[in-house]
């Protein structure tokens, strides 16, 4: 045991049984010591919003971490690590690796998020851009206060 440790054994038994005085008082904290940047006024220092970026990654950073890893990935390549995929793409769709079995155009294609039928155009910029105009996150309805915004609407 070190001298350190022997102290503060000693100063805690010491101390053992001793009442301690208890402060029902809040205590004041005044303003004027606050840091402008931990003020909860927006606009007054605060340039990021609190929380979004915390340890130099973003919330949208940290998000993609708890996607679990899937096969389609690769192509449906089953020898592929398709866990690492969508990390190093090496043996992702379009990756530096060739594989025995690439040449299933639809694996292809769905792994990219491209499903054509049989004997249709090549037409993936449409395919993309349709897709991308019909994200739900761009409806109105899929707002968490749409219900309230529409009652709102109809009282005026």
């Amino acid at each position: 045991m070190s001298i350190t440790d022997q102290e503060d054994l000693n100063a805690a038994l010491k101390n053992q049984g001793t009442p301690v005085a208890e402060d029902d008082e809040p205590e004041e904290i005044n303003d004027d010591d606050i840091p402008q940047e931990y003020t909860e006024s927006y606009g007054t220092g605060v340039h990021e919003l609190p929380g979004y970026i915390e340890g130099g990654r973003t919330m949208h950073q940290r998000d993609s971490e708890f996607n679990e890893a899937d096969a389609i990935l690769t192509g449906g390549d089953i020898d592929a690590n398709y866990e690492q995929a969508n990390a190093v793409g090496d043996e992702a769709v379009g990756g530096t690796v060739a594989t025995p079995d690439q040449d299933i155009v639809d694996e292809l294609g769905e792994a990219v998020g491209l499903n054509m039928a049989d004997g249709e155009w090549l037409h993936t910029d449409e395919i993309l851009t349709l897709r991308d105009d019909r994200r739900w996150e761009l409806e109105p309805k899929s707002s968490e206060d749409y219900e309230e915004r529409r009652s709102d609407e109809e009282l005026y």
